[in-house]
């Protein structure tokens, strides 16, 4: 499954907006400062932990009409590979690789305002060990899916130079596939250079810039474990039916709802001798997708739930996710939802989408 994020990471990379007229290739090298974020009691023992960071970049800045029609002010893609040192040996230290898109905002003569939104995975060194380190609550395993969203801002000070300072929320959680699993977060803020190589020119055929809307049903599931057993492992199986509507090339907006059956839940309820309850929840959603090229999307969606009688779980919730297009009417993907700042389950789902051009 690693491999299989990781080549798709790559792909997009490497083969998306294509079309645009123009692109520079930029490398960018930069340090950062932040802190680890203690959001829960049972993490209480990353309280006043800090870190440090060095962050390698390989972006290209897209511009030209075709840019202007995704991005009214043009935007950025790339891959950043990223140290995080924390001086709690709770936490150890992460190399983290990811894909970024960051559209930029305002730009004037010598400054670009821009948001970034990234996805990768981190490999963190010192998980949590019930023997040799029974504190670190926060993740359980080696490796892990990333999540960023930071704000940026280039200052050029000559034509193939820039100086660079971000404000950045980072996220390593494995979405509940092994406990404990409270997630790390970690704010940071960073400066650093960002140097143009060159210019180039793209000739690749343009793909139909109609607008069109899609409804997806999708059938997925998940198996995590839970901190109520350990050595136990719980399915969640639902149905989602969603309603996109594409606006331009890039961007689509989307309104859903969903059904969740959570067996982890009904593992609770019978622990606790409670009756009449469901482990049934219903949610709906709202959300933007970033359409990455002709086979990728890139989904974000905030929700409240319906109908829910657990009572440890928050009443809004988020999902992150990632389909492939097998065929213009099925995807394969996988998608992250938490509820709050805990991520619940990562799923892997199959969709099946209705299209109106």
């Amino acid at each position: 499954m690693r491999l299989v994020v990781f080549t798709i990471l790559f792909l997009i990379g490497t083969s998306t907006f294509a079309q645009n007229d123009f692109y520079k290739l930029n490398f960018g090298l930069q340090s950062a400062i932040g802190f680890a974020w203690a959001h829960d009691d049972k993490v209480s023992t990353i309280k006043d932990t800090y870190l440090s960071n060095l962050t390698f970049e390989i972006s290209k800045y897209h511009f030209g009409n075709m840019a202007e029609k995704l991005c009214k002010k043009g935007y950025y893609n790339g891959f950043q590979f990223s140290y995080f040192r924390f001086n709690n040996d709770i936490l150890g230290h992460s190399y983290i690789a990811s894909y970024f898109l960051e559209p930029i905002l305002l730009k004037t003569e010598n400054i670009k305002l821009s948001l970034r939104a990234a996805l990768g995975l981190a490999y963190a060194n010192n998980p949590h060990d019930s023997i040799t380190n029974p504190l670190n609550k926060n993740y359980s395993l080696y490796v892990n899916p990333y999540l960023n969203l930071g704000l940026n801002v280039r200052y050029q000070i000559n034509g193939g130079s820039a100086i660079k300072a971000c404000v950045h929320y980072n996220h390593i959680s494995n979405g509940n596939i092994q406990d404990p699993n409270y997630g790390l977060n970690f704010p940071s803020m960073s400066l650093g250079i960002e140097k143009t190589i060159n210019t180039y020119k793209n000739t690749q055929k343009i793909i139909d810039e109609k607008s069109n809307w899609r409804l997806d049903l999708a059938l997925f599931a998940s198996n995590k474990s839970s901190t109520l057993s350990l050595k136990d492992r719980f399915w969640v199986y639902g149905l989602g039916l969603n309603l996109s509507r594409k606006v331009n090339l890039l961007h689509a907006y989307t309104i859903g709802a969903e059904c969740m059956a959570d067996e982890s839940v009904r593992f609770l309820y019978q622990m606790e001798l409670r009756k009449g309850r469901s482990f049934y929840r219903l949610g709906a959603n709202v959300g933007h997708e970033f359409l990455l090229g002709s086979k990728f999307i890139f989904s974000q969606q905030i929700g409240v739930y319906i109908f829910n009688q657990t009572p440890y779980i928050s009443w809004i919730y988020h999902r992150w996710g990632l389909n492939y297009k097998l065929t213009e009417n099925i995807m394969i993907g996988s998608n992250l939802l938490a509820d709050l700042q805990k991520a619940n389950f990562l799923d892997l789902r199959m969709t099946y989408s209705i299209i109106k051009k």
